[in-house]
């Protein structure tokens, strides 16, 4: 299966972290951050 490509894409995400929760939400989304624009997308 091709990977689709497309224009303009942007994505938002939003995570949280405390001493209950840990930093791991912060860390999967940098990753997911940094992969997505590395896919050609707005990340915020």
């Amino acid at each position: 299966m091709g990977e689709a490509r497309h224009v303009n894409r942007q994505v938002v995400i939003r995570t949280d972290a405390s001493i209950q929760i840990g930093s791991g939400h912060v860390m999967r989304g940098l990753t997911l951050a940094d992969a997505l624009r590395e896919r050609g997308a707005a990340v915020r």
